[in-house]
């Protein structure tokens, strides 16, 4: 494993959080075709054998690439993450802690449409349970959430205060003046995702 003599080091899109995207992205291919397979076999061997060689290889990518761009590229491994984003626990727990004060103090929606929100949440969760039983709609709402917080924390990655609420607009700055603005509906269709996948998935657990 050698590295070319006009390589760079790249530092942006993806590279500025995670140092080996396109592993991580084979990592989620596996899973994604154990998932459709709904076989948990055909899930986790694949992602485990994989993961193995990844790790295998990466150590020796970095070494490579140690040697060929020195303190710069020690320095670009302190800032980010192998497979997945660096997350200092402290600092989130503060952030989520702002975020949560943030969307019940905010006036950027009425509190009707807060509500409304909410209400369709525990509506679906209530309806889901009454169909499918107590587990899958445990499992239904622990993955929404997660990929939902996934969704969210990409909205704000850039900043580096957390400004964005889970509603519907981003909190910015402009000529000192603090101004609203739609974050688009990618947002909406991200989280009608979230739910498909919740769904598909909760779906591979037995019915009670």
């Amino acid at each position: 494993m050698v590295s070319k003599e006009n390589q760079v080091l790249v530092e942006t899109g993806p590279y500025q959080w995670i140092r080996h995207p396109i592993y991580m992205a084979y990592i989620m291919n596996y899973i994604g075709g154990g998932l459709l397979s709904s076989n948990l076999i055909l899930t986790i061997v694949p992602v485990t054998m994989f993961a193995i060689l990844v790790a295998i290889r990466i150590g020796k990518e970095e070494a490579v690439m140690k040697e060929r761009f020195g303190q710069k590229y020690i320095e670009y491994m302190k800032r980010t993450g192998r497979l997945v984003p660096q997350i200092k626990t402290i600092n989130l727990l503060q952030e989520i802690k702002y975020d949560l004060n943030f969307i019940k103090s905010h006036s950027l929606q009425p509190k009707w449409y807060k509500f409304l929100k909410v209400f369709i949440l525990v509506g679906f969760l209530v309806g889901y349970w009454r169909l499918f039983g107590f587990t899958k709609t445990k499992v239904f709402f622990a993955i929404f959430i997660f990929l939902s917080l996934f969704v969210h924390l990409l909205y704000r990655a850039k900043t580096n205060k957390f400004r964005r609420s889970w509603l519907d607009f981003v909190v910015v700055e402009e000529e000192n003046e603090i101004k609203a603005k739609s974050i688009g509906k990618f947002y909406y269709m991200a989280i009608v995702l979230n739910a498909s996948i919740a769904v598909f998935i909760s779906q591979m657990f037995p019915l009670e």
